[in-house]
């Protein structure tokens, strides 16, 4: 159910702007990876997955990733008291 909410979230495309076929991701040939890694506190939430491929999953691998669709934004938001700004 997360992995389809992701999904809609990120209308059907990467951070890269590449669109992901909903049939990949019914399939399974789509991960839903954890911007921030469990192995580095992050929590299997909504707000912490992102709908990649594999080939970018398995690249990134434990790496923190930058916050890029506004679900992630809002919840850094939510933890922090202040507003995300990638720039600062």
């Amino acid at each position: 159910k997360q992995k389809l909410e992701a999904y809609v979230l990120q209308r059907g495309k990467d951070r890269f702007g590449k669109k992901l076929e909903i049939y990949d991701l019914l399939n399974g040939n789509l991960h839903a990876d954890h911007v921030t890694p469990v192995s580095k506190g992050g929590e299997t939430s909504l707000a912490n997955l992102e709908i990649t491929t594999s080939e970018y999953n398995l690249k990134k691998g434990a790496t923190i990733a930058e916050p890029h669709f506004p679900h992630q934004q809002k919840l850094l938001d939510t933890i922090t008291g202040v507003p995300y700004n990638k720039n600062s």
